[in-house]
């Protein structure tokens, strides 16, 4: 942590008027109580007024005395001199420090002038703080921005994605240089060809036709002449997953086998979204146990599209009655309808890179679904995607010169202040036994970092040996993004029963988001979110620790939400809790469930799924509490901070308020459905008003009286 001498901050004292500086009364600061009388005005110091005793107004010194007598008067004179000196001197300085302790010092750098600006301007304070805090914090931001057509929502999250953008646009842009790699060239060679839309149009669907051929045909397209292909639909579903990376009809990859979590083991699963307590549908079995369970799929003929697979096969399935009614669909739906709806999914994950004719198909799907009306800019769209297929390579590229790399060593220092605010609040928790806390510190401490990027972005070798098997053209787009589709499917089946690399990063680096992973137990940020309104080394720490230190928090809690608590800090899923901890984790769980699922979307008048987004509830709550008790005992080893210029707001109320200010934002109704149906994250009004309700911390802040709104008498807390 950077002292408070060396933080960025130039301190500028405001000195106020006679009045606002010597209370009536006050003792330490009034000099009434010496014969000296000073006037202390815009213009310093200005008339000295002294009375001794024996030196008297009808004192006469004639020139009738002697030497001897004129000399003493020049002493007596000297030392009242001096003594008047001294205590000028002496109320100089007691003044000074009175006006110091009555008028906070002030911040006046450019950086602290911009950040007070950027604060209100989103704030509404005619809204009062204790009934409605995110109308209060965000108010003004809403009503300004309006929702852009090429979007279904506008938001703080999304502008700092923007930005990013900008930036990555500029990097992608750039022409090939010397400072250039394999890797770096094939992901500015992939945008170009993303932004060739003459050659694209040129090309035309072709190489789509033709995968779609090579897999049968499209009914939907050949009509009365398709006929079914010789193989099986379960052939069809394997090649879908291990040329293309896509699956359908059910999830199935190679990954960490959650009991053990050092080896990779296939995986057949529902979306995450919808899995909550892992631990209870976890099933490890062999391929033909699953064959016997589930006989109307021809599992062995799937899998061996993918890889050599025997009937003795380890996997693990963590939805096996889906899969056994998917079975049942499966064996009496006819070949046709089959066939036609695996390879619709198909195209609906290749034409979104597509122009034209299927642009304006995808435009009137996602106008029904998602209430956007037109298409994103090409750039946005190209930037986008050859950040999400060659994000390495894109994140060496953003690194290079627009990420301030002592941003990591601050984030770490962060990190360590948050856990130690995570294992203090263990201590007070009175609901969990003493072996599960000390279980639960020691998975804390032991959780690894990752922040930024991975070191090896700056080895150009080993950055190209990363995309070795990708090929990449510079006029050949579509065909570009079926390369990379087919590397990923490469990437992963390649991991199949070998040992786990923990130390290989699972994430881009140029996003902003951050994760939290349990099989290694990590905490990532990358590069991305250490902007504004996350961090700034610029910011007091107020805003970094209501920013950025509420994510750090909210990472750290995943491990003990409610997936998160079922993994141990090897990242193997066991019960290390026992079973009265267990019940008093859900009961304080189901207090945040029934809390946030009284939370209404107005826009569309449903309310919050509290079950569904528990998890994420759960980590803004802790999250919050965590980082606001690290940064006060950041000031109380620093001190106060000086003030933001024209808000009048203190740091713990400025911790808050920027804490809500990420979350200010608007949705159209459609996407408002859709996310509360489909969503694990609670929207942003919800975000702020939960756990700032929760937070004792909070309602101190801001005096919130007890009832309030924002202060109920009954408040939800878990960790």
């Amino acid at each position: 942590m950077m002292s408070e001498g060396n933080n960025g901050y130039i301190r500028s004292e405001v000195m106020a008027e006679q009045g606002d500086l010597l209370p009536t009364g006050s003792r330490e600061c009034s000099p009434s109580e010496a014969s000296l009388q000073v006037k202390h005005g815009p213009q310093g110091a200005t008339t000295t007024i002294l009375h001794r005793p024996g030196i008297s107004r009808g004192s006469s010194i004639t020139r009738h005395r002697g030497p001897i007598h004129r000399q003493q008067f020049i002493t007596v004179l000297a030392i009242i001199l001096l003594v008047i000196a001294a205590l000028t001197l002496f109320l100089v300085i007691v003044i000074r420090e009175c006006n110091q302790e009555a008028h906070p010092k002030l911040c006046l750098t450019e950086e602290c002038v911009r950040t007070a600006a950027s604060l209100l301007s989103a704030m509404n304070q005619t809204a009062s703080p204790c009934e409605d805090f995110f109308q209060y914090a965000c108010g003004t931001w809403n009503r300004l921005h309006v929702i852009p057509e090429d979007k279904s929502s506008i938001s703080t999250f999304e502008v700092m994605a923007d930005q990013l953008q900008v930036i990555l646009k500029r990097v992608l842009e750039e022409p090939l240089n010397n400072q250039d790699n394999e890797a770096t060239m094939k992901a500015k060679m992939f945008y170009k060809s993303c932004m060739d839309i003459p050659q694209i149009r040129k090309i035309g669907d072709e190489p789509l036709r033709k995968v779609l051929k090579s897999l049968g045909g499209w009914p939907a397209v050949e009509g009365s002449l398709w006929r079914a292909p010789p193989y099986s639909v379960e052939v069809l579903l394997g090649r879908l997953r291990s040329e293309f990376n896509e699956g359908v009809l059910f999830e199935q990859w190679v990954g960490p086998d959650d009991k053990n979590s050092s080896m990779n083991i296939l995986q057949a699963s529902l979306p995450e979204v919808d899995r909550h307590d892992t631990s209870s549908v976890y099933r490890k079995l062999k391929l033909r146990e699953l064959q016997r369970e589930v006989p109307q799929i021809k599992w062995r003929d799937y899998l061996q599209e993918c890889a050599p697979i025997s009937e003795e096969e380890p996997l693990v399935a963590y939805a096996m009655p889906y899969l056994v009614e998917m079975g049942k669909i499966i064996a009496k739906t006819d070949r046709r309808t089959l066939h036609n709806y695996i390879l619709w999914r198909f195209v609906m994950s290749i034409t979104p890179h597509m122009i034209d004719e299927y642009q304006q198909k995808r435009i009137e799907f996602r106008k029904i679904l998602l209430g956007i009306l037109t298409e994103r800019a090409r750039w946005s769209q190209c930037v986008e995607w050859t950040n999400k297929k060659l994000g390495m390579a894109v994140g060496a590229l953003f690194i290079r010169d627009n990420f301030n790399h002592e941003s990591k060593e601050t984030a770490l220092q962060m990190i360590q202040t948050i856990r130690e605010a995570f294992n203090d609040l263990l201590i007070e928790n009175q609901w969990m036994d003493d072996e599960t806390r000390a279980v639960a510190k020691n998975k804390a401490d032991s959780m690894n970092e990752r922040i930024g990027y991975p070191e090896f972005l700056k080895d150009p070798k080993k950055l190209a040996k990363e995309y070795l098997t990708l090929s990449i053209t510079g006029d050949r787009f579509l065909e570009n993004i079926l390369w990379v589709l087919k590397y990923d499917a490469y990437q992963n089946l390649q991991r199949l029963r070998q040992p786990v690399d923990k130390e290989k990063w699972s994430t881009e680096p140029a996003v902003v988001n951050a994760f939290y992973n349990p099989n290694n137990n990590d905490i990532v940020f990358p590069a991305g979110i250490l902007q504004p309104l996350f961090y700034s080394q610029h910011f007091p720490k107020s805003l970094n620790y209501g920013g950025i230190g509420v994510v750090i928090g909210h990472e750290i809690t995943h491990g003990f939400d409610d997936k998160g608590r079922q993994f141990d800090k090897d990242g193997n899923m066991m019960q290390w809790w026992n079973n009265a901890t267990i019940r008093a984790f859900r009961e304080r769980t189901q207090c945040i469930v029934d809390q946030y699922s009284r939370y209404k979307l107005q826009e569309v008048d449903l309310y919050v799924n509290g079950r569904m987004t528990q998890g994420e509830n759960i980590a803004d709550n802790g999250g919050l509490k965590q980082s606001f008790r690290a940064y006060k005992k950041w000031t109380a080893s620093h001190g106060q901070e000086p003030f933001l210029p024209g808000v009048n707001l203190n740091h713990d109320q400025l911790f808050f308020l920027n804490y809500a200010q990420i979350w200010c934002g608007t949705m159209r109704p459609e996407d408002a459905r859709t996310k509360v149906r489909s969503s694990v994250h609670s929207p942003g009004r919800a975000r702020v008003l939960g756990p700032l309700s929760n937070s004792v911390d909070f309602a101190r802040a801001y005096s919130c009286p007890p009832g309030s709104p924002m202060n109920p008498t009954h408040k939800c807390s878990v960790w």
